[in-house]
């Protein structure tokens, strides 16, 4: 017996071990009286005692009068129903902290199984779940705070869980069009476009929050371009993933207009300079292996600046875009066209049998470019002049091709603009002559190998000298442009301007106004008002572009007084009559007197002349050079200058190299004498001595 008492006192102590060391409240309570029987640690500890003071007390004095009244309905339930009966309730422990707890009352039943006996008491089991409750309310606030989000964000959001989409807000529903119950329940990969699925499927293998594009599938099948965000988010033990997908039509949109913007011309639409020859260069390694030929065409505008100086760049731009229009609408399929800036345009034209076939190709187009274009009531039109090259015929680069294209685009504006002219091999030396010449020429500019060499002219007594207002014998000075070379020696610009390019013309002329607007200035300055006049034979073989240049040298050396007058060729009239008037109108208003140059070799209709602002006209050597021998070059010469008589302007002649030939000349009529025979050709230093020695 003491033996067994033993043992029940040891197996009673490691209960109460046992019991003290569970993280839960333990109690034992008698039906009679509801008096503490047992409690554990814990138990006793949160209401204030130790476990052997709690013993023998009533539930009322333990837990307090208004704590029994709300947990008598549970007490009072679990004895009627003989059954385990739990529920939450909060208590402040002795530090004031409140608490959570779950609460379960078991009924203790008659050991012999009466199932009608009365319970002899309640076993009380609490559980504190304080920190549960608080995890399960801030996941509650978490997922309340998720839904706010994902219904004010203004992107789309959606999460899956396993692959399986669980939810998704309105904009990605409003994005693709589908309705929320036909998306969630699928498989997440059923909304991404095929192509873009194993970029997918590795953000889902690998997880990264970096963004990356993608493609989902609308409602109707189309494609949505889309940046996809990935985010794995722990739930409950599970892995709920949410992807934000953020709708980027607009920057792919944004981003085609800047590609666009950055390939084509902004006026015409058509492709720029590198855009047409990524696909020249493209064109050309496709037809390597053996395709047919292709076609390249260089097309320049004929007297194109004529429509922007007579009706303003605003005309001249909507010609270009009018010219543009019907290139494109002529173009057959796979062909490429671009603009290269000013009026010049490029065609690629794929697959052409023959040179023929590129020649009729051309002429259609020369034609439909030529069309009139309306602007502000008025029909503006300009006559393309195109260049052809062939791969691989003319070239097997893309540069070396268009280069002959464009050799033959200037072969054809030499043989009267207008026209389609095929590259020829002789083309591109004289591309490559006049290119060299035109580099040798800036380098001579820039070493101060040209010089304007002047000489003076002599006023006959009498009404033609009158007529120029002169003082003296000296009737003013002649400047000419001279190269000094130095391997050949001093150069008129007719021994090297031929084949020369515009470009190269261009700074000659300039060069050239700017030393005589500063030599006539610095004559002026030293008190000698001696009427200076620039010779451009050679240097303007159109009037295109005349009065631009001379109003851009005006703006940098304002004239002196008495003015710089222009001696311009009589070729010139040849040209456009309109362009013609306008230029030498537009020369006047800047001040500059205008005498015509070798007049007498043609080019000049006799009636045009009274419709032009000129103040002189000139006589060349190869009319003078035959005085007095022939009769009919006097009498051609008596002409002249009745002619100019009766429109009031003086007549000089030039390369007067005898005396015979002073006083045939004198006898023709002419008022003004220039040659070797009144004074060499000289220097613009010595020019200014002489002038500086005194009166001449």
């Amino acid at each position: 017996m003491p033996t067994d008492l033993a043992s029940a006192l040891a197996l009673l102590q490691r209960f109460a071990l046992m019991a003290d060391s569970m993280p839960v409240l333990m109690a034992y309570y008698e039906q009679d009286g509801l008096r503490c029987a047992y409690a554990n640690r814990a138990y006793a500890a949160t209401f204030g005692h130790t476990p052997g003071g709690i013993v023998g007390r009533g539930l009322a004095e333990i837990v307090g009068a208004e704590a029994l009244r709300q947990i008598e309905p549970h007490i009072e339930r679990m004895f009627a129903q003989r059954q385990t009966v739990s529920y939450i309730r909060s208590m402040v422990d002795a530090a004031g902290q409140v608490h959570q707890f779950e609460v379960s009352l078991v009924p203790h039943l008659h050991e012999h199984g009466d199932a009608f006996a009365d319970p002899q008491g309640a076993f009380v089991l609490i559980n504190d779940i304080t920190r549960f409750q608080d995890a399960q309310q801030a996941l509650r606030d978490g997922e309340e705070r998720l839904r706010k989000f994902m219904d004010a964000s203004v992107e789309g959001i959606a999460f899956h869980r396993e692959g399986v989409v669980s939810d998704v807000n309105p904009p990605i529903l409003q994005m693709l069009g589908y309705r929320r119950e036909d998306m969630l329940g699928r498989p997440v990969m059923d909304f991404v476009a095929p192509e873009h699925r194993p970029r997918a499927q590795q953000g889902y293998a690998h997880p990264s929050e970096q963004p990356y594009e993608s493609a989902l599938l609308d409602h109707r099948g189309e494609q949505v371009p889309v940046e996809l965000i990935a985010r794995v988010l722990p739930r409950d033990g599970d892995t709920l993933r949410m992807v934000v997908v953020r709708d980027i039509r607009d920057r792919q949109a944004a981003r085609a207009r800047m590609r666009h913007l950055a390939e084509h011309d902004t006026l015409t639409g058509l492709r720029n300079r590198g855009a047409f020859m990524d696909a020249l260069g493209a064109a050309i390694e496709r037809h390597a292996s053996g395709a047919p030929s292709l076609a390249l065409l260089f097309v320049d505008l004929d007297h194109f600046k004529q429509v922007n100086d007579a009706h303003g760049h605003l005309a001249g731009d909507a010609l270009l875009r009018g010219v543009a229009e019907r290139l494109l609408g002529r173009l057959r399929d796979g062909a490429v066209a671009g603009r290269f800036g000013g009026d010049e345009f490029v065609i690629l034209m794929p697959e052409v049998a023959s040179r023929a076939e590129a020649q009729e190709a051309g002429l259609r187009l020369l034609a439909a470019m030529a069309e009139p274009v309306a602007w502000g009531g008025q029909q503006l039109s300009v006559t393309p002049t195109i260049g052809v090259a062939l791969y691989p015929d003319d070239s097997h680069s893309a540069d070396t091709l268009l280069r002959h294209a464009d050799a033959a685009m200037y072969a054809g504006k030499a043989a009267g603009r207008a026209v389609v002219a095929m590259f020829e091999p002789a083309m591109a030396t004289a591309i490559e002559n006049g290119q060299r010449l035109d580099a040798r020429v800036a380098e001579g500019l820039a070493r101060g190998e040209f010089h304007l060499m002047l000489q003076p002219r002599l006023a006959l007594a009498g009404d033609a000298a009158g007529l120029m207002g002169l003082r003296g014998r000296l009737g003013g000075l002649q400047a000419v442009l001279r190269w000094r070379h130095p391997e050949r020696g001093w150069l008129a610009p007719a021994d090297f301007t031929e084949g020369g390019r515009r470009r190269m013309l261009q700074s000659l002329l300039e060069w050239a106004l700017q030393e005589a607007l500063r030599l006539a200035t610095r004559w002026q300055a030293m008190g000698v008002a001696a009427p200076l006049s620039l010779n451009l034979n050679g240097l303007v073989p159109q009037a295109e572009g005349l009065a631009a240049a001379v109003g851009r040298a005006l703006a940098q050396q304002p004239m002196a007084e008495p003015p710089l007058a222009l001696e311009l060729p009589e070729a010139l009239l040849a040209g456009d009559r309109a362009l013609v008037r306008r230029t030498f109108d537009q020369l006047a208003q800047l001040g500059a007197p205008l005498w015509l140059d070798d007049f007498g070799h043609g080019g000049a209709a006799l009636a045009d002349l009274r419709h032009l602002p000129l103040a002189g006209l000139l006589v060349g050597p190869s009319l003078v050079g035959a005085l007095p021998q022939d009769a009919a070059t006097a009498a051609v010469l008596r002409g002249i200058t009745t002619l100019a008589d009766g429109l009031g302007l003086p007549v000089c002649a030039t390369g007067v190299a005898t005396g015979a030939q002073a006083d045939a000349l004198r006898s023709a009529g002419c008022g003004l004498l220039q040659g070797g025979w009144y004074e060499p050709p000289m220097t613009a230093a010595d020019a200014s001595a002489w002038l500086a020695s005194g009166p001449h």
